[in-house]
């Protein structure tokens, strides 16, 4: 059979599969997608996983759904895989985590830790210190909630070796604590440490947690002052 510029005969069959796999085969050999732009709509990808530059850190078939990596191989930007919480990550050049979100508690910060202020009840330095022997605020920290969980380090000091006390953090004017309470021992001058203890309430919103002592004996006074505290992620 010719076929030629102005032959109206059909192909048979075996020439049109013949045809289709020369296409297939150029379309297999050359680059794909060059210079495509995508105009209305949109691109879902629903199974698998998408990469945009050469992946130097996860190979194909790995954990992101969707990452963006640099001209050095390095990873700049992660989506987790449709099996998770599919949290998000910035990636600084040696690859750590510089801002995300948190996949476990799916509510919140990973990173940064951002630290919390908090101001003292009485204006005695260096400490703020307690004879009560029921729990008492001694300082407070207000703030706008980026994280699930926080972390606080309280520097305690106990005024003579037969003084000692408890120290708790509660969510200030309710009844709900968070994290243990903390025995400090007679004579005690150190730090004690509450958390990491997940923080209630919704992102964003805002927060007051007090911190409360209480002597347990001795005669003397249980002072206390925040040495430092910060927001983390879920573990």
């Amino acid at each position: 059979m010719t076929r030629g510029r102005y032959n109206t005969e059909q192909p048979n069959v075996s020439q049109i599969i013949a045809d289709l796999k020369r296409r297939v085969e150029r379309l297999e050999a050359g680059n794909r997608a060059g210079y495509t732009s995508v105009d209305k709509g949109s691109l879902n990808v629903k199974s698998g996983s998408m990469t945009i530059g050469q992946s130097a850190t996860f190979e194909e078939g790995g954990s992101p759904s969707v990452a963006f990596y640099r001209s050095d191989g390095s990873v700049a930007f992660t989506v987790d895989s449709p099996d998770t919480h599919q949290a998000w990550a910035l990636y600084d050049g040696v690859g750590n985590v510089v801002v995300g979100d948190d996949k476990t508690a799916n509510q919140g910060l990973l990173r940064p830790w951002m630290p919390l202020v908090w101001t003292t009840h009485s204006n005695i330095v260096p400490t703020i210190n307690t004879s009560s022997g029921t729990f008492t605020g001694l300082q407070s920290s207000v703030f706008f909630k980026q994280h699930p969980q926080v972390y606080i380090e309280v520097l305690c000091y106990c005024s003579d070796g037969t003084t000692a006390g408890e120290l708790r953090v509660m969510v200030a004017g309710s009844t709900q604590q968070i994290g243990a309470t903390q025995t400090i021992t007679a004579g005690y001058y150190g730090l004690v440490y509450v958390g990491p203890t997940p923080v209630p309430g919704r992102h964003l919103g805002q927060v007051e947690l007090e911190v409360q002592v209480r002597r347990t004996a001795g005669a003397g006074t249980v002072g206390v002052r925040v040495w430092d505290s910060y927001g983390m992620e879920s573990f």
